[in-house]
């Protein structure tokens, strides 16, 4: 009898212990992310002061099976092996010829800054070496743009005349580091290359989704270097698919991002 008191007991215990170490795991996660973006945000800082101000290049693909080598960041991150980066091994989501390779690297010298510590995917025995993308309008591409141009960072920058907002090229175009972004905690459902692609118009909702590991959350790292966790809000209530969250331009994540992303000229 005082067995099985005891084993009660302990059983009570656990039930009300185990939602606090849960917590305490997904607030320590979430520190450890940021804390990794903030460096990979002062590398990509740093890269520009070494490169005469200009932006760390942010266009992973130069054509269909064809990858930009010159991208902040090259490989696929998505499983199974994202076709547009051709056969060759040294691009797959587990290979850390990547991280190694990556432009920032010389900068914070690690493999696994690019990956959330809540980033579990493993494939065979390996995990997969980066969660986290560039945004889109951080010398990568202008998507969205009320003129109507699609212009990208491969292009003369006298085509950004034509946007009626920003395709960030140069530090010295960040008047207001602080409330635009660079780095995303992107959700598996569309990690691949290492761009987050970004409609300014928003007429399709989001294209790629912000992550929800971190108990529906994600965090962004800004240009003057600091890093915050946002709440997945509306639309962005997690399904199996997680395709809600992308759907119509009413969303409210979408908006969220839209006021960060870049600014009108």
């Amino acid at each position: 009898m005082e067995l099985l008191l005891v084993v009660a007991l302990i059983g009570i215990l656990a039930a009300l212990l185990l939602p606090a170490l849960k917590h305490a795991q997904i607030k320590a996660e979430r520190i450890a992310c940021k804390s990794n973006m903030r460096q990979l945000g002062m590398a990509w800082f740093n890269y520009a002061m070494d490169n005469n101000g200009v932006l760390v290049l942010n266009y992973p693909i130069l054509a269909p099976g064809e990858p930009n080598p010159d991208d902040w960041f090259c490989g696929s991150a998505a499983w199974p092996h994202d076709a547009n980066y051709g056969p060759a091994p040294q691009y797959t989501c587990t290979n850390l010829w990547t991280a190694e390779n990556s432009k920032l690297f010389p900068y914070h010298k690690s493999v696994d800054i690019a990956r959330c510590p809540a980033d579990r995917r493993i494939i065979g025995n390996s995990r997969v070496v980066r969660s986290v993308s560039m945004n889109c309008w951080m010398n990568g591409l202008a998507l969205g743009d009320p003129s109507g141009k699609r212009v990208s960072a491969l292009d003369s920058p006298t085509n950004d005349a034509q946007l009626a907002f920003v395709l960030f090229r140069r530090e010295a175009q960040l008047k207001r580091p602080s409330s635009v972004w660079v780095i995303i905690d992107e959700d598996e459902a569309t990690l691949d290359d290492s761009m987050f692609a970004f409609e300014m118009q928003g007429n399709t909702g989001l294209i790629d989704l912000p992550a929800r590991r971190h108990a529906n959350a994600y965090g962004l790292n800004f240009a003057d270097g600091h890093s915050e966790t946002f709440r997945l809000q509306g639309n962005a209530v997690p399904t199996d698919s997680f395709q809600t969250s992308k759907a119509g331009p009413n969303n409210e994540d979408w908006a969220t991002l839209r006021d960060v992303t870049t600014v009108r000229k």
